[in-house]
């Protein structure tokens, strides 16, 4: 789903009892989906020009900046970018995707 801000998707993670075992990706979680598909498909995620869309990493959120980060591929350019997003920015080509931790 896109087009909510940084913080609503947080507040979903927190608030929905169907999310209580997730959180959302890092980038560290971002980088290792981004080269697994790109190697499994030879297609990219988060293709910013091709498709339109860029991925909030809620679970790198900077609370005293009120930034999260955001990752993205730059086609024209081609390669991996990475900024910092206010997190009450609402955008319609912006998601997030949480991730479930396994183990301890």
């Amino acid at each position: 789903e896109t087009g909510k801000s940084s913080k609503d998707y947080l507040n979903l993670l927190q608030a929905q009892q169907e999310y209580q075992h997730e959180s959302g990706q890092t980038l560290e979680d971002w980088l290792t989906l981004f080269t697994t598909y790109l190697k499994k498909t030879n297609q990219v995620i988060s293709d910013y020009k091709g498709n339109g869309n860029y991925s909030r990493l809620i679970g790198s959120y900077h609370p005293a900046s009120g930034k999260v980060l955001v990752a993205y591929w730059y086609r024209d350019s081609r390669w991996a970018g990475l900024n910092g997003d206010f997190s009450s920015f609402r955008d319609s080509g912006a998601g997030a995707c949480p991730a479930v931790r396994i183990g301890g």
